[in-house]
């Protein structure tokens, strides 16, 4: 029996699992049914996309997630292109461990994110192909704030965070962690707020030392703890105050 477009689900949605600990209101497989979203413009919960999704090209119409936003764990899944009329996220993103990802730019059209970003997690995976995140510099130009935390986190073809630019406040912390191509922070040269308890900068092989320490000096003022460590060596002194095991996670 031919299972009706869906429009609208109230509540969370996955499709494929996305290994989170929850009970959405709606599982679909993705290589059976995903048609079924082809109408689909809201989704009022979180919206995981995850396992073996190849495509997102049956979400076109989605306008609006309520919830977060989390694409994870995806093997052939090489570009966000179908989430290209979204426009507001209410909860987080979280793009993690996703080996094929090489572009955002199906975000391109998203002027509000709700919570923290996360590019890839620690001991969960990064997205080894990305390279960039110019997909989200339609959100930064409309905000210049992320309401969360950023964490940019063992990205192994990230060479440029330039998509970036106009970022002037992180609500929460930073933490960029072993993003072994990128050789510039340049993207956060507008940042003058951390307001989370931890600067974390570290094993990111090609960002000199003095890139990092010059973006610290910018933000002011910051009570928490820095961790500035094994990054390009240069004539910069690592600072390494705050680095404590429970700040490198």
């Amino acid at each position: 029996m031919a299972i009706a477009p869906l429009t609208a689900i109230g509540g969370d949605l996955e499709i494929g699992r996305t290994g989170a600990d929850n009970h959405p209101t709606a599982f679909i497989q993705p290589l059976t049914h995903i048609d079924v979203l082809s109408e689909l413009t809201t989704v009022g919960g979180s919206l995981g996309l995850a396992d073996s999704i190849q495509t997102l090209a049956p979400l076109i119409n989605l306008q609006s997630v309520g919830g977060d936003l989390n694409v994870s764990h995806t093997l052939a899944l090489t570009s966000l292109d179908g989430l290209d009329n979204l426009t507001s996220i209410g909860g987080a993103l979280e793009i993690i461990d996703n080996l094929a990802l090489t572009d955002i730019n199906g975000l391109s059209h998203v002027t509000a994110i709700g919570g923290r970003i996360r590019i890839g997690q620690l001991m969960q995976g990064g997205n080894p192909s990305l390279t960039n995140l110019d997909g989200l510099a339609t959100f930064v130009a409309a905000t210049g704030t992320i309401a969360g935390r950023l964490d940019i986190t063992e990205n192994d073809g990230l060479t440029s965070i330039a998509g970036l630019s106009g970022i002037h406040t992180i609500e929460g912390r930073l933490f960029l962690r072993s993003n072994d191509a990128l050789i510039s922070l340049s993207g956060l040269d507008g940042l003058g707020q951390v307001g989370g308890d931890t600067f974390v900068i570290i094993f990111n092989d090609q960002v000199p030392t003095c890139d990092a320490a010059s973006l610290f000096s910018t933000i002011t003022p910051f009570y928490g703890d820095v961790c500035i460590r094994d990054n390009e060596a240069d004539s910069c002194a690592d600072n390494s105050s705050g680095c404590s095991n429970e700040n490198l996670i």
